[in-house]
């Protein structure tokens, strides 16, 4: 009898431990998949960033202010697609314009709201017009 009591607290005390590890069992396997997750997210980040740093192709751009739409549009001259495209546009130590885009078409365009852009054309201008008035 004392025997057959101790064999069942033994096995009661077993099933307990046993829960207790299908649930630590559950918790694992989440939290190996939340890690294989952030995995796969590190290895796209680093086939992304090996492809960038192996990137030679030479790109030309052109860009030109388009005044009344008030941007900067930035043209990609090379047939090649532009990846993680980064402008900016300083005079002076002043931004005037930038702009991020992942993906630039081959022949394709950036336009940047460039609303400083105007006033310091304005300015400039507004200068060549005192300067010519003063020599005329």
């Amino acid at each position: 009898m004392v025997q057959t009591r101790t064999s069942n607290e033994l096995a009661q005390d077993a099933d307990a431990v046993s829960k207790e590890g299908i649930a630590l069992a559950g918790t694992a396997k989440k939290i190996a998949a939340e890690a294989n997750q952030k995995a796969d997210k590190a290895n796209e980040i680093s086939e992304r960033a090996l492809a960038v740093g192996s990137d030679q192709t030479v790109y030309h751009c052109r860009c030109a202010y388009d005044g009344d739409a008030g941007k900067v549009v930035v043209v990609n001259e090379s047939p090649n697609k532009a990846t993680d495209v980064t402008v900016v546009f300083r005079f002076q130590d002043v931004t005037l314009a930038d702009a991020r885009q992942d993906v630039v078409a081959g022949l394709g365009e950036l336009a940047l709201d460039a609303p400083l852009a105007a006033d310091y054309l304005a300015r400039d201008a507004a200068e060549l017009r005192r300067a010519a008035a003063a020599e005329g």
